[in-house]
């Protein structure tokens, strides 16, 4: 029997495996999976779907006079819309779902600086989609990092919702206090 370690590392998070192999199969080894092999299966499908979640489009929040009408592609939907902060900044993250499939879909995000009065204090991200022509009908789902280090820096206790217009996020609690 020999031992073959494999590291795999995909957005920088490292699996390791140990796979048992033996040099030769009877019938009762072909039918079941070994214990080595079951586990190297639950971590290769645990570290793909954490590929997949970790594969944020960053956005940086422009603050605009005016936010732009173009491009105005619809989105479907918001889900799983929340404030994180670390070592690299201050973000809201929210997975945004839209059709397409065929070409690369881009995103903006723009604040226009307004407060709503509450307490406390709410704003709006306004994100722009750009299909760039994708007549494909595949619902993606894409999860985007909006930067918005700038805002925390003026005002460290507010809300967000995140919106292309049509449809809306939650509101999300951003708090540094």
């Amino acid at each position: 029997m020999h031992l073959r370690k494999s590291i795999l590392t995909i957005a920088g998070v490292s699996t390791i495996s140990l796979l048992a192999a033996c040099n030769s199969t009877t019938s009762e080894d072909a039918q079941a999976p070994s214990a080595a092999e079951e586990v190297a299966a639950t971590n290769a499908d645990t570290t793909a779907e954490t590929a997949e979640m970790t594969d944020a489009t960053i956005l940086q929040l422009d603050k605009v006079d005016t936010i732009p009408t173009k491009p105005d592609d619809s989105l479907m939907g918001f889900s799983d819309t929340k404030f994180m902060t670390g070592i690299t900044g201050h973000f809201i993250m929210t997975k945004v779902r839209y059709g397409g499939g065929c070409k690369d879909h881009e995103f903006s995000a723009f604040w226009d600086g307004s407060w709503e009065k509450s307490q406390p204090a709410a704003m709006s991200i306004i994100i722009r989609h750009n299909a760039n022509n994708d007549n494909c009908k595949a619902i993606k789902e894409q999860l985007l990092q909006i930067n918005i280090g700038d805002v925390v820096v003026d005002n460290p206790n507010f809300f967000v919702t995140v919106t292309d217009g049509t449809t809306s996020s939650e509101r999300v609690e951003v708090s540094l206090k």
